[in-house]
């Protein structure tokens, strides 16, 4: 073994779960007025196939799963809404806090989570502490999130 090796082995092990495209929300009490947007498309999408695979069963399955694991972080990758409407933000915040701390779960959303533009108070601003750096960074302003920081192990 070269002392490269020796050195790589003698470094503690982290270990991460990694969850992505959860498409975690419901769209059953979805208003019309709601999809008079790009949000259309995507509703059909889901209305016609997704919702039959994107189901809570199984999501709350995966959930019980998790926390009989035993990992140091949580890494969720988007898409955690199907429309981004900010009842889905909210449905999802309410889940991420069921998963455990902030400081232990990172997530990025993806293109479903940024389907139309919000207002970051009725979107994104729900999930800040999950997606937040872990120290303030001195090259960025307060209200700039991406890309952020955070460092776990050595």
């Amino acid at each position: 073994m070269t002392s490269e090796n020796q050195e790589q082995a003698a470094l503690p092990t982290f270990t991460f779960a990694h969850l992505s495209d959860p498409h975690l929300t419901s769209l059953e009490n979805i208003r019309w007025t709601q999809l008079l947007s790009k949000r259309l498309l995507s509703y059909i999408s889901w209305r016609r196939k997704r919702r039959d695979e994107h189901r809570s069963e199984v999501l709350a399955a995966l959930s019980v799963d998790l926390r009989q694991q035993d990992y140091q972080h949580l890494v969720i990758t988007g898409d955690l809404t199907h429309i981004s409407t900010p009842d889905e933000f909210l449905q999802a915040r309410s889940w991420l806090d069921s998963l455990g701390e902030a400081q232990d779960i990172s997530v990025i959303p993806g293109n479903h989570d940024a389907l139309v533009a919000l207002p970051a108070a009725q979107g994104l601003a729900h999930w800040a502490p999950y997606m937040s750096s872990d120290a303030e960074r001195p090259d960025m302003d307060a209200d700039t999130v991406f890309p952020s920081l955070r460092v776990r192990g050595q």
